[in-house]
């Protein structure tokens, strides 16, 4: 390993990655305008809030690699969590998630 290189591996790379833009760089899609007419047709019938849809995106967002790591280390050390139903692992759900029969549970 050289001095400037003290992990084993070097970032050159022998071929070119294209630019890719953000999503919202240009005119919405076909699918985003139905994503978001979806969205404010359930918000309008009541489905949900559209602060229950934020709280629900913060949540997916702040979702990391160490949640799964600490439930790994719980079933180590947890008889009784390693047995549970894997449905039954999770922490319970908020209210108001849309079932299959399209209303909230």
């Amino acid at each position: 390993m050289s001095a400037d290189n003290k992990h084993g591996h070097h970032h050159d790379h022998s071929h070119p990655h294209p630019f890719q833009p953000d999503d919202d760089a240009g005119p919405p899609s076909e699918h985003m305008l139905l994503v978001r007419a979806l969205r404010e047709l359930l918000i309008e019938k009541g489905v949900y809030t559209a602060d229950e849809e934020r709280r629900t995106i913060e949540r997916m967002d702040a979702r990391s690699p160490a949640g799964g790591a600490k439930m790994v280390a719980r079933a180590w050390v947890d008889p009784a969590y390693r047995e549970a139903p894997a449905g039954r692992r999770h922490a319970p759900q908020p209210r108001n998630w849309v079932s299959r029969s399209g209303r909230p549970d």
